[in-house]
C-alpha cells in the first residue's frame, strides 16, 4: 500500500515544480514603450525608435519576455533640398583633413567593397581618398538612414540593411515594378536592351550607346572582367566619368538629374565593370569604352515609358558645376529637346525653364571693410 503514497508524493512535486515555473513566467512582464526618439535624418529617409523593458526575476540575468526591446519606424520621408550632400558622403568627409598614415586626405565614399556585392557589407562606412587607390574602413557601421546603395530606398539600421518599400514605410512589402511605378504591373514602360559585340576596339574611345531622355532602370555591364573602362559623357562631349584618361573608382555621381552608380573592382580586371541608375534621365548620356584589350561584350539595358512622346518639346538639362568658391555659384547647361536633339529655347517657352544657376554655399561670403 506504499506505492500510492510515493505516486502521489511525486505527483506532488511535479505540480509544485509546473506551478513554480508558471508563477516564474508570469512574473516576467514589458513595461510601456517609450515615446519616440529623433529622426536620425532631417531629410531623405530617416528611421526614430522607442524602447521597453522587461522585467525579470530570474537570477541568471536573462528572461521570459518575448519579443523586441526596440521598434523602429521610419520618419522625415520628404526628398532633400536640391543640391543636398549626399548623406555617405558627409560621414567620410568628417575625416577630412586628419591625419592618416602621414598624410591628411579629402575623404570620398566607396561602393566597391571585395566582390561584386557593391561592398564587403553596404553598411559599413568606406571611404576612399581623393586620388588615391585604396580605401579605409573607418566605421563599422554608416549612421542609420543611410542608403545601402546610392539612389535606392532600402537603408542601413544599426548596420545592417532593411527593407524600405516604395510607400517609404520601413520594412514595407510594396515594391516599384520595372517601370518605377509604386506597386504597378510593367505594363506602362518597354524594355530596350543590345550588346555591344564588335571585338575590336580602336586604342581609345569608342561610343557604345546612347541613354536617351527619360531612361530608367538603366543598367550597363561588361559581360567578362576586361582591363577595357566604361565612360560617360554628355551630348556635348563633357566627360561624367572617366573622360581625358583619368579613370576613377566606384562612386555614385549625381548626373542627369539622377544617382549613376559606377562598379570597378578594386583588384583590376578581376570583376566585369557595372553602370547603374534608376533614372529618369533629364539629359541623353553617352557611353563609351576606352579600349585596352579585344572587347569581350557589353551589355545594356533600359526603359522608357510608353507615354514618351517625340513632338513633346521639354526643358532638359545637364548636371551642375562644382561650386566656383566657398560662397560662390554652381551653373549648368538648360537646353529645349525633342528626341535627344537640342531646339531653340523658344521652342519650350511655354514651359517653365529650370534655374540654369544657384548659389552652391551655405557660408556668407566674407564682407569687405571699407
Amino acid at each position: 500500500m506504499k506505492t500510492p503514497f510515493l505516486l502521489l508524493t511525486f505527483t506532488l512535486v511535479l505540480d509544485s515544480a509546473y506551478s513554480v515555473r508558471r508563477d516564474r513566467r508570469q512574473s516576467d512582464f514589458w513595461d510601456n514603450w517609450s515615446d519616440w526618439g529623433e529622426c536620425s535624418r532631417s531629410c531623405g529617409g530617416g528611421v526614430s525608435f522607442r524602447e521597453r523593458q522587461c522585467y525579470s526575476r530570474r537570477a541568471d540575468g536573462g528572461s521570459n519576455c518575448i519579443g523586441p526591446t526596440r521598434n523602429y519606424r521610419s520618419c522625415n520621408v520628404q526628398e532633400c533640398p536640391e543640391g543636398s550632400r549626399d548623406f555617405r558622403a558627409e560621414q567620410c568627409s568628417e575625416y577630412d583633413g586628419m591625419e592618416f598614415q602621414g598624410k591628411r586626405y579629402k575623404w570620398l565614399p566607396y561602393y566597391g567593397g571585395k566582390k561584386y556585392s557593391y561592398a564587403s557589407n553596404k553598411c559599413e562606412l568606406n571611404c576612399i581618398p581623393k586620388g588615391e587607390n585604396f580605401y579605409y574602413r573607418h566605421k563599422m557601421a554608416v549612421l542609420d538612414g543611410t542608403p545601402c546603395d546610392p539612389g535606392r530606398r532600402d537603408i542601413c539600421v544599426e548596420g545592417v540593411c532593411k527593407t524600405v518599400g516604395c510607400d517609404n514605410i520601413l520594412d514595407s512589402s510594396k515594391r516599384e515594378d520595372r517601370c518605377l511605378v509604386c506597386g504597378g504591373d510593367g505594363s506602362s514602360c518597354y524594355e530596350v536592351k543590345g550588346s555591344y559585340d564588335s571585338s575590336t576596339l580602336s586604342k581609345g574611345y569608342s561610343q557604345l550607346v546612347t541613354i536617351p531622355i527619360g531612361a530608367i532602370n538603366i543598367q550597363i555591364k561588361e559581360v567578362s572582367p576586361t582591363r577595357n573602362f566604361l565612360a560617360v559623357k554628355n551630348a556635348r562631349g563633357e566627360y561624367y566619368l572617366n573622360g581625358h584618361w583619368t579613370i576613377e573608382y566606384s562612386r555614385a555621381l549625381h548626373v542627369a538629374s539622377t544617382i549613376l552608380h559606377y562598379y570597378r573592382s578594386s583588384e583590376g580586371d578581376l570583376a566585369p565593370e557595372v553602370l547603374t541608375a534608376r533614372g529618369p534621365t533629364t539629359e541623353p548620356l553617352l557611353i563609351e569604352l576606352i579600349g585596352q584589350e579585344p572587347n569581350k561584350g557589353v551589355h545594356y539595358e533600359y526603359y522608357l515609358p510608353n507615354s514618351l512622346e517625340e513632338d513633346d518639346y521639354r526643358w532638359s538639362y545637364g548636371s551642375w558645376t562644382e561650386c566656383s568658391a566657398e560662397c560662390g555659384y554652381q551653373s549648368r547647361l538648360v537646353f529645349c529637346t525633342i528626341d535627344n536633339e537640342a531646339y531653340p529655347d523658344y521652342m519650350c517657352a511655354k514651359k517653365p525653364a529650370p534655374a540654369n544657376n544657384r548659389t552652391c554655399s551655405i557660408q556668407p561670403c566674407p564682407q569687405t571693410k571699407r
